[in-house]
């Protein structure tokens, strides 16, 4: 079987059970988005592990009376494992079925298409199947400083990371749109929106894909999605974090040395900027770090011609990570009873005055609104991505191990412990007060002689999957209803400056998409976002917790200036399923350590 035909019919599996799982949708509730936007792993720089196997028996040296150096190069290659708990975490339950307000078979639990630029009986299915890889080059330095006192110890830290993540976004289109002509008037702008231009235009969006690549705008979208975007393999090259320590060992001798360290890290690795859901991050999110450490080892046997010998080597790091200015995303949250898990990509309608040509209410007690649509719609994360001060107070990297020396050879087994505390936001940026949410609303009535006049029909409790359904399920399209805003905050009848009545749809589009043309509402007074409305836990990564194993094997072959060493590790690490909510990642790999003392 050739590869294109191998592709091909992967291609059909993979739509086929994304066809199968939107089935089983219809019979089962799903969130679509998880409660977190965004995800992160340990810094690829915190890693005793590595630091710690191949040339304990370089440093940390007795009876010294001059300065000494031990260097290490180390490359390590990881890759992650139980990827479903990175989809999962991203987004409930994958695949995501998006629909089309318009859609044969929609369920409740499908995410609207409407809010991306998608014909009104769109229908596809998306899947996940993320990794990430790490690739890095460490470089170690051990000063020992006897010379100026025994025991006095420096150690200087520097991995160059290469990092990449992919969340393999894979679509299956089951209608594109077959039946599709055009939105109405009003509904996402002014004019009807024909076919051509939302699956044909530059920079418009065909599919789900390409509709989260950020180059899509429509209707009365003026800017495209810039933040959480979905878009292939996204790499970053930086070095993790600058690391350095002095350390005093007030315990040092033949079998054994305890000590204690001050350490540090400069964040020399990468800013989060939030462009992409699943963003690249190499090193700790760019945090200043401080604190100390402990180590201390203690061989327990060794053979009488002293060619043999087993010991326990532990490390111990606690630092505290200082602010860091980020950009973090965030959902929105208008009510505790309704899941907002994702609803930062719907649409926002920017309000304000002067107001033209709008009245509210019922003549004759109809007067003019404090503020109106001003034509412009927004992707939500637009606007709810800030920035943001976080701060972590603990990070603990712990480890243990069993050494066995034999003649040059060296053998480890050991155990790794990495926690780290929740994330804590210090302060934002506050998100600006003139953007209401739009929902499944229509933004313009029309008169008489449909001509458009700009509404203020908010939906203050719209989701990802529609808009608001008040006192009828079907939102905006409920039966001998659609287009007329009878879901929207607190619903009044709309008229012209003169006080009389605008139209839900023109006449023309009354025709095309066979609804009854009536009084359109809208709302009075209208509903805006306000600071409160952010969703501040949505940004922020909980405690974090994970367990690794590790094995290695090195050769030493000292000589008389010079002492050389080579080694070979590998690990599993995991994510502890005993903690709620954990936000480690778990990884497997391997990595080659050289260096020479001298």
């Amino acid at each position: 079987m050739s590869m294109k035909q191998i592709n091909k019919e992967n291609s059909l599996k993979k739509c086929l059970s994304i066809v199968i799982f939107g089935i089983l949708l219809s019979f089962n509730y799903s969130y679509g988005f998880g409660s977190k936007t965004l995800f992160s792993t340990r810094s690829q720089s915190v890693n005793t592990v590595r630091e710690l196997a191949g040339w304990e028996q370089q440093i940390n040296k007795p009876g010294q009376d001059i300065n000494y150096f031990t260097v290490a190069i180390t490359p390590e290659y990881s890759h992650t494992f139980r990827e479903k708990k990175i989809s999962d975490w991203l987004f409930g339950c994958t695949p995501l079925i998006f629909s089309g307000s318009e859609a044969l078979d929609s369920n409740d639990s499908d995410i609207l298409a409407d809010y991306f630029g998608l014909p009104s009986d769109f229908k596809s299915g998306i899947s996940f199947d993320p990794f990430i890889i790490n690739f890095l080059m460490d470089f170690d330095t051990y000063i020992g400083l006897d010379g100026v006192a025994s025991g006095l110890y420096m150690r200087i830290h520097m991995p160059i990371v290469h990092t990449k993540w992919d969340l393999k976004l894979a679509e299956c289109v089951t209608d594109p749109g077959t039946t599709f002509t055009s939105y109405p008037g009003g509904y996402l702008s002014s004019s009807p929106i024909e076919l051509s231009t939302l699956t044909k235009g530059q920079a418009a969006p065909k599919n789900v894909k390409t509709a989260f690549e950020g180059n899509a705008v429509f209707g009365d979208m003026q800017e495209p999605l810039k933040y959480g975007k979905i878009f292939g393999r996204q790499t970053e090259t930086r070095v993790g974090d600058l690391q350095l320590a002095l350390g005093y060992n007030f315990l040092l001798g033949d079998w054994y040395h305890l000590g204690i360290n001050i350490r540090g890290a400069a964040p020399t690795g990468t800013l989060r900027k939030a462009e992409f859901l699943f963003e690249p991050i190499a090193g700790n999110d760019h945090h200043w770090e401080l604190g100390g450490g402990l180590s201390g080892h203690a061989y327990v046997w060794e053979s009488e011609d002293e060619l043999k010998k087993f010991g326990f080597f532990s490390d111990v790091n606690i630092t505290h990570l200082f602010d860091s200015t980020q950009k973090r995303s965030y959902d929105l949250q208008t009510t505790c009873t309704i899941n907002t898990c994702g609803n930062r990509y719907m649409l926002l309608q920017k309000m304000g005055s002067p107001v033209v040509g709008l009245n509210v209410g019922i003549a004759p007690n109809n007067q003019e609104p404090a503020m109106q649509y001003l034509g412009s719609l927004v992707p939500a994360i637009n606007k709810t991505t800030l920035d943001s001060k976080i701060r972590i107070n603990y990070q603990i990297d712990f480890v243990f191990k069993c050494a066995y020396t034999y003649k040059r050879f060296e053998f480890d087994l050991g155990y790794n412990l990495w926690a780290r505390g929740e994330e804590k936001l210090t302060s934002r940026d506050c998100i600006q007060d003139c953007y209401a949410i739009k929902g499944d609303a229509q933004i313009y009535g029309f008169t008489s002689a449909n001509s458009p006049v700009a509404l203020n029909a908010t939906q203050k409790n719209a989701t990802i999957k529609g808009g608001q359904n008040g006192e009828f399920s079907g939102g905006n399209f409920s039966e001998g209803l659609e287009y007329a805003n009878f879901n929207a905050d607190n619903r009044t009848g709309a008229s012209d400056s003169l006080g009389a009545v605008l139209n839900n749809v023109t006449s023309a589009d009354a025709n095309t998409f066979n609804v009854a043309q009536q009084s359109v509402q809208t709302s009075d007074p209208a509903i805006l976002l306000k600071d409160c409305n952010i969703k501040e836990c949505s940004g922020l990564l909980p405690s974090a917790l994970s367990h690794k194993l590790f094995a290695y094997v090195g050769y030493t072959r000292p000589t008389e200036s010079v002492t050389p060493y080579i080694g070979v590790g590998g690990f599993a690490e995991w994510g502890c399923i005993c903690v709620a909510n954990n936000s480690a990642a778990s990884f497997w790999g391997v990595w080659l350590k050289g260096g020479v003392t001298y």
